[in-house]
């Protein structure tokens, strides 16, 4: 395990795709850049039960594993070390869910399908805008 503390982006980006997987131990997150980037580059992940958000992307996506307490870890560790073929499935998985729902067309469309859906209730609530 490397705990490399604050790297540069070039860095993050070698460790991200390097590594066997991410873990991300916190239990209180609302959505979790570092494990979308692991995703981006086909590394699975490693998140906390505890975290519904997380836990929830991954049993979504198919793209890693949650844990409660060391011993489940402990084992969570130990399967994606000795499974290549699980880690290549989860991180593609997750690779697939991020580009499904993440990259910035994806990302735009939602906005501007919010956005007119907004717009048009407050046209048939308020009315048309004065000109």
């Amino acid at each position: 395990m490397v705990v490399a503390g604050p790297v540069d982006e070039a860095t993050k980006w070698g460790l991200l795709r390097g590594a066997l997987a991410l873990v991300s131990p916190s239990a209180y997150e609302s959505l979790s850049l570092v494990v979308l980037e692991a995703w981006s580059v086909g590394t699975p992940v490693l998140v906390n039960g505890a975290c519904a958000t997380t836990r929830r992307h991954c049993a979504t996506s198919g793209g890693g594993l949650w844990f409660e307490g060391f011993g489940a870890f402990d084992r969570a560790v130990e399967r994606l070390v000795a499974d290549g073929d699980l880690r290549a499935a989860m991180g593609s998985a997750g690779s697939a869910y991020v580009e499904a729902r993440y990259r910035w067309p994806v990302v735009l469309d939602r906005y501007t399908s919010f956005l007119v859906r907004v717009a048009e209730r407050a046209r048939r609530t308020v009315g048309p805008a004065p000109r």
